[in-house]
């Protein structure tokens, strides 16, 4: 029987590496043996791995359906009826979309985690917007408000998944598309309220996510300088 001499652990006569702080093996009495059987396996059951992500998503369902039942069980037995309960169980419900899909599919895609994800999410603005008295906001505000913030999302999330564009150009592209979405959002709210199309508070935010974005895209096209940051940042 060996152990490590650096960290103390247990070692297997088929290990010729430390499996914990990777010293070299050196021990005359017990020699490497690159034949003998491992004490564990090289890579990951993938029932194993199924079952573990089927748990996890049993457990977080668990954990956000209890406090769901709980609010329209104490709303019904208060009041006779489901009124605000539906707030936070539709709240919640949104959260299970967002948080459960991604472990109950073994290749999560776009169509799979984003769709339902963004469609519970719109659903959930038009039940706050029916459930109260002057609900006439969601069509002319919520929804195109909504709209502007999914797509460009779920493009970036495209972009993303399948490596469309470099280290820095994503950066880019997210910040413009910030800058953009917050001038869009300011117009609908302004036109909204004041019936007038003229940019406010957005500006601050779009000038600098334009800085920030000239920045991103000079260091992109510079392949010196992009090395040596890429480097700083370790990816």
């Amino acid at each position: 029987m060996a152990y490590c001499v650096h960290c103390g652990v247990r070692l297997d006569p088929s290990e010729k590496y430390c499996p914990l702080c990777g010293v070299p093996v050196l021990d005359p009495l017990q020699p490497y043996q690159a034949d003998a059987k491992k004490p564990y396996a090289d890579r990951h059951d993938p029932v194993i791995v199924r079952k573990n992500r089927r748990l996890t998503a049993g457990m977080i369902s668990i954990i956000l359906i209890f406090p769901a039942l709980l609010c329209l069980a104490i709303d019904f037995s208060v009041s006779r009826q489901i009124d605000w309960s539906l707030y936070p169980t539709g709240a919640l419900l949104v959260l299970w979309t967002g948080l459960v899909p991604p472990f109950l599919w073994v290749r999560p895609s776009f169509r799979r985690i984003f769709l339902p994800f963004a469609l519970t999410g719109l659903a959930y603005v038009y039940l706050i917007s029916y459930l109260q008295l002057n609900g006439d906001w969601f069509l002319p505000l919520a929804l195109p408000v909504y709209l502007l913030t999914a797509i460009p999302t779920g493009v970036i999330t495209i972009v993303f998944q399948r490596r469309k564009l470099s280290l820095f150009y994503l950066p880019a592209f997210i910040m413009i598309s910030a800058g953009l979405l917050s001038l869009a959002i300011d117009l609908l709210i302004r036109s909204y309220l004041e019936q007038a199309l003229r940019p406010g508070w957005s500006l601050f935010v779009l000038l600098p996510c334009i800085a920030v974005a000239l920045v991103l895209v000079l260091l992109a096209r510079r392949h010196a300088l992009r090395e040596a940051v890429a480097r700083r940042l370790h990816v």
